[in-house]
């Protein structure tokens, strides 16, 4: 019997962000992401993306790409909310500290520190 892959870390977790970007894009709808954003009165651009479809693409990208370890899930974390361009990509973020998203056991996983 073989034994499955290693796969780096960092590998996974850029999977996981361009993940959740592709499918956000995918779910994007560009006639009520100006009136999300006026909602909301944010200075950040909206893809026009509801809760819903939002919180669907979040699940499948986070079962897919299940993170190695609590070092890269707190990148991840920090890495759709830094770098975000959408308001939507920061609501992954806060949807990834919800959830293990890793296979530490959540027991294990605190909220991100930052240096």
């Amino acid at each position: 019997m073989s034994q499955p892959a290693v796969v780096e870390p960092a590998l996974v977790e850029a999977a996981l962000v361009d993940g959740v970007r592709r499918g956000l894009a995918l779910a994007a709808d560009p006639v009520r992401a100006p009136q999300m954003q006026a909602y909301m009165k944010s200075s950040m651009p909206f893809l026009g993306v509801s809760s819903v479809p939002m919180r669907t693409t979040c699940r499948e990208v986070f079962n897919e790409h299940r993170l190695p370890d609590h070092d890269s899930w707190t990148s991840a974390v920090l890495r759709l909310w830094d770098d975000a361009r959408f308001r939507e990509e920061r609501y992954a973020a806060v949807e990834l500290t919800g959830t293990c998203g890793c296979v530490v056991p959540p027991s294990s996983v605190s909220s991100p520190a930052r240096s």
